[in-house]
């Protein structure tokens, strides 16, 4: 069974830490306050409270660090901490995907060259960004297309076929 340090002995090991602590009691004693509420949104005290609340959890951290096995309470917290912050990287990059794939498949940016000095006119503009469409698709057009193609053969014509057509000549000569 785990032996159960008394307040002495954790004030000689992390003194910075009894430190913090005495003072937000101090605090909270000075003013009347309970300290199982939460003050550190209140108009009066708040400030003063969050200072203090906020400088005990760093020295709790930099204990927590320090012995990071004795402390199953804050290794949990240390571990949900890292997992948010992994997890809000992988947000943050698949956001970014998702804008790339979005710019890539969707509408284009043109970048209009300067005519004699001055921007395009609109009118400009449409015609300039055709232009560069049909450029692009007939670019799209060449890669589908690395077959090499064959001549194609002559199909064979039967004789009743030719005989058909000959008719048919001799017909419209005789009606001229």
């Amino acid at each position: 069974m785990a032996k159960v340090k008394t307040n002495a002995e954790v004030a000689n090991k992390h003194p910075e830490l009894a430190k913090a602590k005495k003072a937000l009691e101090k605090y909270l004693k000075e003013n009347k306050l309970d300290p199982t509420k939460d003050w550190t949104k209140d108009p009066k005290h708040g400030k003063a409270v969050t200072k203090l609340v906020m400088k005990l959890n760093k020295e709790r951290d930099k204990v927590a660090a320090k012995y990071p096995e004795t402390d199953s309470k804050s290794m949990k917290y240390l571990a949900k901490k890292a997992k948010k912050v992994a997890d809000k990287k992988i947000m943050v990059s698949e956001i970014k995907n998702k804008k790339e794939k979005a710019t890539s498949n969707g509408r284009t940016k043109y970048t209009y060259p300067l005519i004699d000095g001055r921007e395009m006119t609109p009118a400009e503009k449409k015609k300039y960004r055709q232009e560069q469409r049909s450029k692009l698709n007939k670019k799209n057009d060449c890669k589908g297309k690395d077959e090499v193609k064959l001549p194609e053969k002559k199909k064979k014509v039967s004789k009743v076929d030719e005989k058909v057509k000959k008719g048919k000549k001799k017909v419209k000569r005789e009606e001229d």
